[in-house]
């Protein structure tokens, strides 16, 4: 009996560390996303810079 209440005792335990490590998984990949997004909207401002630049020079041309 005392061997059953160690065994019952762990399962919880193991489910703790088992939702725990996946929590730290998903974290770390919520940030890794929003780092890849932060680097895509810098681009965006980057390509929309270039566009008006673009522009500019056309309607100087044209």
């Amino acid at each position: 009996m005392k061997r059953s209440k160690q065994v019952n005792g762990l399962v919880p335990f193991a489910c703790f560390l088992f939702l725990g490590n996946l929590f730290a998984k998903l974290l770390e990949e919520v940030e890794c996303l929003a780092a890849k997004v932060e680097r895509d909207e810098v681009n965006v401002e980057s390509l929309e810079v270039k566009v008006e630049t673009f522009r500019g020079n056309v309607e100087q041309t044209g």
